[in-house]
């Protein structure tokens, strides 16, 4: 859905917020555009999805070039128009994570703390665009009894708050991103799904759109964080360290360490001693290697035995 595509009009009549799915097609919707108020025209056919859009024929078509968010300043008044005095809404879980770098062991240390954990809880007597620390806020309300309030980002609307900035009262405040609403609108069956309601839904339960931007119990939880990290680093600096040692090579394999091995076999072959005995002639001696087999009497080699008898040095 283009950012200039508007789910949400005004109808001017009602003097409220209406889902075009509410209101008549064409120019007989009889809507403005809550951002600039120009005239809106229902788009309601069979192909795209159901929207409103600009009339550029009106008078007012020319503030359509500063009515680029459109769809998001819909959307957000739609938002505090459809949430009542109890808004169901499921958290985010909050963590902090601190880490410092250790040149001894040339690698950082990292520890997390858990400041609060996901859950579901219920908002009671919220109130629409207060202040809080003279900052604006679009919902406040109170979960057990302690104070929420909630923020709605989108581009093109600066954020006031900044990241764990420190309101005096101890409120938890919470970022709600409406940044993801067109993607979700855009895959909807829009001829039979109404935005309003994938709008509640959405704020009540999608927490990847929230976030922490303060929470009370922050400080206590990075105080702890703080304390986690000097220990681990206190007990890695008492570690003993050791030197650290080169990766050996792999030596290059030597081809004649075959050659070396076939000379020493034939220097045991060469020097071994035997007893010779040729059962033709009966001739008995001693000798070394198989160059001692032939009998020196009859000269045959084919009836002679030998029996080894001790190692010779050379």
């Amino acid at each position: 859905m283009n950012l200039t595509l508007v789910p949400f009009g005004y109808l001017n009549s009602q003097k409220k917020l209406v889902d075009v799915h509410q209101v008549p097609s064409g120019k007989l919707c009889g809507c403005l555009c809550p951002s600039c108020h120009a005239p809106l025209i229902a788009r309601k056919g069979n192909k795209n999805v159901w929207h409103f859009a600009h009339d550029s024929k009106s008078e007012l078509f020319t503030a359509l070039e500063k009515c680029s968010y459109s769809f998001y300043v819909s959307a957000r008044m739609m938002a505090l128009q459809i949430i009542g005095k109890r808004l169901k809404l499921k958290l985010p879980k909050y963590e902090i994570t601190l880490s410092e770098y250790l040149p001894m062991l040339e690698r950082y240390v990292q520890v997390t703390e858990t400041v609060t954990e996901s859950r579901q809880v219920i908002m009671d007597n919220v109130s629409l665009e207060a202040k809080l620390a003279e900052l604006p806020i679009d919902l406040l309300g109170y979960v057990n009894g302690y104070p929420l309030a909630i923020v709605f980002s989108h581009p093109g609307r600066k954020n006031h708050w900044q990241s764990h900035e420190v309101p005096k009262e101890k409120v938890g405040v919470l970022q709600i991103s409406l940044d993801a609403l067109r993607d979700r609108f855009r895959l909807m069956d829009s001829r039979n799904d109404s935005y309003s309601d994938a709008l509640e839904d959405y704020i009540s339960t999608d927490v990847a759109s929230k976030k922490w931007i303060f929470h009370p119990r922050f400080h206590h939880s990075e105080t702890l964080a703080t304390s986690k990290l000097s220990d681990k680093i206190d007990k890695l600096r008492k570690q003993p360290i050791g030197r650290k040692e080169k990766p050996k090579k792999r030596p290059r394999f030597d081809e004649r360490i075959f050659e070396e091995f076939r000379e020493k076999k034939s220097y045991q072959k060469t020097y071994t001693k035997y007893r010779f005995d040729c059962r033709l002639c009966n001739a008995t001696w001693v000798g070394t290697g198989e160059d001692n087999a032939s009998c020196s009497h009859c000269g045959t080699s084919l009836v002679v035995s030998r029996s080894e008898i001790s190692e010779v040095s050379p």
